[in-house]
């Protein structure tokens, strides 16, 4: 699942980098589950069972990029670039960060 969604945000960023980037989130959050990272990151607390909301998921998140990410790229990206927040945003709320607004959606029909 993680390598498919890796494989669309490479796809989708040259034209659409907003929902890229929730492809992108979606791949960290994946291998934050994967069993091979549990015991640097725990193991993953259960979803509410009347929400399905997972307790500390953004903490898991930045915990999972800070596996491979030196803390000045770690620092840029959560409160410089905010890519969490913009990702949120993007998957709950439709909001668009990059080009997209500005040129419209491209489709290509081969």
């Amino acid at each position: 699942m993680g390598l498919t969604m890796w494989h669309e945000c490479l796809l989708l960023t040259a034209e659409f980098p907003s929902y890229a980037l929730v492809a992108l989130g979606g791949c960290i959050e994946e291998l934050s589950r994967s069993v091979a990272f549990q015991d640097q990151l725990g193991e993953m607390p259960p979803a509410c069972s009347q929400c399905g909301n997972v307790p500390g998921a953004a903490s898991r998140f930045w915990e999972m990029v800070a596996l491979v990410a030196s803390i000045d790229e770690l620092s840029q990206l959560r409160a410089q670039w905010h890519v969490y927040r913009k990702r949120s945003k993007t998957a709950h709320g439709s909001a668009l960060h990059g080009f997209e607004p500005y040129f419209g959606a491209l489709f290509y029909f081969d």
